[in-house]
């Protein structure tokens, strides 16, 4: 298997993980009403993870290193080096980053409301649609 060939594999699976978490969060989102409110903060989490494994899948393609970190910004500044395609969930960044560690415990952070969380699994699936778009010779 060649280098590209490697990268590519490890891209997809990055990709496949991000869906999971997609679909995770967009099922929670058809949840009845009165069980919704219990659920923003996992819609979130999930949605967060969806757009992070993206990035990175995006930077694994292009070879470009990274830290561990759940930073959205962060990475966001690394995609920008390569495109400026993700900026447009710029200023949803620190919403996302919420999600990932400090809504995932009581007292961290002030609740989510079911506005945010739909918003959050809408920005999830412009980022996973973006990466198709980018680099559309991985996911075929």
């Amino acid at each position: 298997m060649t280098n590209k060939e490697k990268i590519n594999t490890l891209v997809k699976e990055w990709m496949k993980k991000a869906k999971e978490d997609l679909i995770t969060a967009e099922t929670l989102v058809e949840a009845p009403t009165n069980r919704l409110p219990f659920l923003t903060s996992t819609i979130g989490f999930h949605s967060q993870q969806c757009v992070e494994k993206s990035l990175k899948a995006f930077l694994i393609y292009k070879q470009i290193e990274f830290r561990r970190s759940h930073d959205i910004k962060y990475l966001l500044n690394l995609c920008k080096e390569e495109t400026d395609k993700f900026e447009v969930i710029r200023n949803d960044s620190s919403l996302l980053n919420d999600y990932a560690v400090e809504a995932r415990y009581p007292g961290d952070c002030e609740e989510f409301t079911t506005k945010e969380s739909i918003k959050a699994v809408n920005v999830a699936r412009r980022v996973l649609n973006l990466l198709e778009e980018v680099i559309p010779e991985v996911t075929e």
